[in-house]
């Protein structure tokens, strides 16, 4: 993934998103999805890895999509995979707007969202956030998130 042009990363993710709509919702699905945010998780570590970017706005917004997706799924395995990716995410962009973003898209799920799945989703993004993305880059967030916890 970090090897490969943001043309092809774009491809791999529209691609990704096409096998994840055209499975029936089955343990077929779940597999698919499974396998799917392995190695995506796998290509955002790398890109860390080889402090690579991850493309353009319109890849940054694929790769969005296609976590958010996942993260009121009711498999927990899929959901914290989701939470993961998204922390990723926001540390491969390492944008303070994008961070914010995300942080309070959280937020306002959490806020106004009574299903459990929804709500173990965000929070977990939350949490790989404040890992992935660190003290110094999410420290003004800390405080929202804390509160939005109470």
């Amino acid at each position: 993934f970090p090897q490969v042009s943001s043309k092809h990363r774009q491809q791999l993710l529209t691609h990704f998103k096409e096998c994840i709509k055209q499975a029936k919702p089955s343990n077929r699905q779940l597999a698919i999805q499974i396998n799917i945010f392995t190695a995506f998780l796998a290509g955002l570590k790398g890109l860390i890895d080889s402090k690579s970017s991850l493309g353009d706005d319109d890849l940054i917004s694929t790769a969005y999509t296609l976590i958010t997706g996942a993260m009121s799924s009711p498999e927990p395995m899929l959901r914290c995979a989701a939470g993961e990716a998204l922390g990723r995410l926001s540390q491969v962009v390492g944008e303070a707007g994008f961070v914010a973003q995300i942080v309070q898209m959280s937020v306002d799920t959490l806020k106004t969202s009574k299903d459990i799945n929804t709500r173990t989703g965000h929070l977990l993004s939350l949490g790989c956030l404040h890992r992935y993305v660190g003290g110094m880059g999410s420290g003004q967030h800390l405080q929202i998130t804390v509160t939005t916890l109470q």
